[in-house]
């Protein structure tokens, strides 16, 4: 196990990397950055998605997941439906606007980190970077079955 010392300043070293990318993300006009990560994780899920696990897959809470597909909602971008054999769950999907706006953002946003990737490492360093990609989506996934959101 590493040192404490050591887990602390990768936590620092992964957020600020993650701030950056954010901060790197194309605006998408009267969308904010958390409804635009949810209309990109419905379009990701490519057919009909629970609101939970949305949640889920974004470290959201429910209360926050419903508030912002209400908005996605009222900007016609999602649309909500209830599941035909459980009226408690409903099923979300992107409208056609929805899909128009994910198609825009995809094609205009920033080559950033890829830019990042290529001008700053060495071919060894994008390999042991790439090696690590699995082993960062493991660690986001641990314990999700525990957590409730």
């Amino acid at each position: 196990m590493p040192p404490e010392d050591d887990i602390e300043q990768l936590r620092k070293q992964l957020n600020r990397l993650y701030r950056r990318v954010r901060s790197e993300m194309p605006d998408v006009e009267g969308i904010p950055p958390t409804a635009l990560e949810i209309l990109l994780a419905v379009a990701r899920a490519k057919s009909s998605i629970r609101p939970g696990q949305l949640g889920a897959e974004l470290h959201m809470t429910s209360p926050n997941v419903a508030s912002t597909l209400r908005n996605l909602e009222a900007l016609g971008l999602v649309t909500r439906r209830q599941d035909l054999n459980d009226g408690r769950k409903s099923y979300v999907d992107l409208t056609p606007d929805g899909k128009s706006v994910v198609a825009d953002f995809r094609d205009n946003k920033p080559a950033w980190l890829r830019e990042a990737i290529a001008n700053t490492l060495t071919e060894r360093e994008k390999q042991t970077l790439l090696k690590a990609g699995p082993l960062m989506r493991r660690l986001a996934d641990y314990g999700m079955g525990r957590r409730s959101y």
